[in-house]
């Protein structure tokens, strides 16, 4: 086989194993959606946020609620939804090259309250969502740099 011929072949399988590496890490699970919004009488409310850490701070995450993606939350912000009261599912899907796995936690919220859902990194490779109470969300939210959506 000519040089040229090799060298084409080489470059083309290289791209096919970047391919198969790089593109397993791009997968959601969830889909894109707008959750209904719920009547008065039975809504409550998610505020999930994320303080500023040095650990992930360049990654946008998305963020799943019922198995469908309400938004991205990156490093020092805040993403709240409206939801029907009851059993609520928060999934953080994450790029299987990164970790493997995903990180999801079950919340209750009742009608008229609002549950407040710290997302922070123990490592690079191990979110963690935590309910935490209303004084310690509201003060952290506050010193967060960007403002709630």
């Amino acid at each position: 086989m000519p040089s040229n011929q090799r060298f084409l072949a080489r470059r083309r399988n290289l791209l096919a194993l970047s391919l198969l590496v790089l593109l397993p890490g791009c997968a959601t699970t969830g889909k894109e959606c707008t959750v209904p919004e719920p009547p008065p009488d039975k809504a409550g409310e998610i505020v999930i946020y994320r303080p500023p850490q040095r650990i992930g701070r360049l990654v946008d995450y998305a963020i799943e609620l019922n198995d469908c993606m309400v938004g991205r939350l990156s490093n020092g912000s805040t993403l709240s939804q409206k939801v029907t009261a009851g059993a609520v599912k928060i999934h953080l899907p994450i790029p299987a090259l990164a970790t493997g796995g995903a990180e999801d936690i079950r919340v209750g919220v009742g009608v008229g309250e609002t549950v407040y859902v710290r997302f922070s990194h123990l490592t690079p490779t191990a979110p963690i969502f935590t309910v935490v109470d209303k004084a310690t969300a509201e003060k952290e939210i506050a010193a967060l740099p960007t403002k709630p959506q």
